[in-house]
């Protein structure tokens, strides 16, 4: 390809690479198939004792809490409902989908939590040579104190609200650790007749900010 724009010909170079994925269509739920009869997704209030004895059946992660990968499964089965992959009855069992949900879900915090042990390593590791300094000591870096809060040591906030007994703002962080949209979210935290808002949302958001600095301040 050439260029004439300068007035001169000149050659511009395209680097390949794969194009960027366009995100997956949000689609309403709860909705029927195509038949315009059968129920597609899954009701996970309706369906939690289900979900919770498959779980507790074939699951295990180390290092990860039972309930705490429940709440990883009944996130991921409701985005689910709001795309192609919804259990679809005709298809294939609940039992079968739940299971495949699932085991997705355990691969998946295998996975994260092996990236994360190889970066922590990479970085305690010596810097080099005779140097016996850890990356973390070699760059100088400039605390910011505009950061959220919230996005500072998720996980360690995470345990300290379980500890406490802040089982609603726990399962919050644990949601929003899960980097799915805010309607997810929303919808995560919803249970029985209770519907979280947006409004609600920037609450908890707060009471974490809150506990966050008490938790600083007793340390």
């Amino acid at each position: 390809m050439s260029d004439y724009s300068s007035g001169q010909k000149s050659k511009v170079v395209r680097v390949p690479g794969k194009p960027l994925k366009k995100a997956p269509e949000r689609l309403p739920w709860p909705r029927v198939a195509e038949d315009g009869q059968t129920p597609i997704g899954v009701d996970v209030i309706a369906k939690r004792q289900d979900i919770i004895k498959i779980t507790h059946k074939y699951f295990r992660v180390e290092g990860v809490a039972v309930e705490d990968l429940l709440q990883d499964i009944y996130v991921a089965i409701i985005h689910k409902n709001h795309t192609r992959s919804a259990h679809d009855p005709r298809k294939s069992s609940f039992g079968h989908y739940v299971y495949m949900v699932a085991n997705n879900v355990c691969i998946n915090l295998v996975h994260r939590k092996r990236r994360q042990d190889k970066e922590r390593d990479s970085i305690d590791a010596p810097y080099g040579g005779d140097d016996s300094r850890t990356l973390l000591d070699v760059f100088d870096v400039e605390e910011d104190s505009s950061k959220d809060l919230l996005s500072e040591q998720m996980e360690e906030v995470e345990i300290l609200l379980r500890k406490r007994g802040m089982w609603e703002l726990a399962r919050y962080v644990r949601a929003a650790r899960s980097g799915f949209s805010s309607d997810v979210i929303r919808e995560a935290l919803s249970w029985g007749s209770k519907k979280v808002s947006s409004k609600t949302i920037r609450d908890i958001r707060s009471q974490v900010q809150d506990a966050i600095r008490e938790f600083a301040v007793s340390a």
